[in-house]
């Protein structure tokens, strides 16, 4: 896939799931975008992403660029650059689980 970002260049991206080795990348992109989402350490991270539905991360040139955990309860995106870290507790209120 590819994105466009803010400064006109296309970047290619590969949407993959999260694995424990991108356990500190996520955290230091979680850390980067407090307040927007929050901070946590990573024993909290462990635990959303063994807990997550589904734990994703975005890989570009081999590098996590962001990362999405999702439940029943909770969505927390970030995906610095590219979009806004967005956190819900209601994802019935999001598109795509209506």
């Amino acid at each position: 896939m590819a994105v466009t970002t803010p400064d006109a260049r296309s970047v290619e991206f590969t949407i993959r799931r999260l694995e424990p080795s991108d356990l500190d990348t996520v955290l230091a992109i979680n850390e980067a975008n407090v307040p927007e989402v929050g901070s946590i350490s990573m024993v909290q991270l462990e635990f959303l992403v063994a807990e997550s539905a589904c734990a994703l991360v975005v890989d570009v040139d081999g590098t996590v660029a962001g990362f999405c955990t999702l439940d029943e309860s909770l969505i927390v995106v970030v995906i610095p650059k590219f979009c806004v870290a967005v956190r819900t507790t209601s994802p019935s209120s999001l598109p795509l689980f209506r």
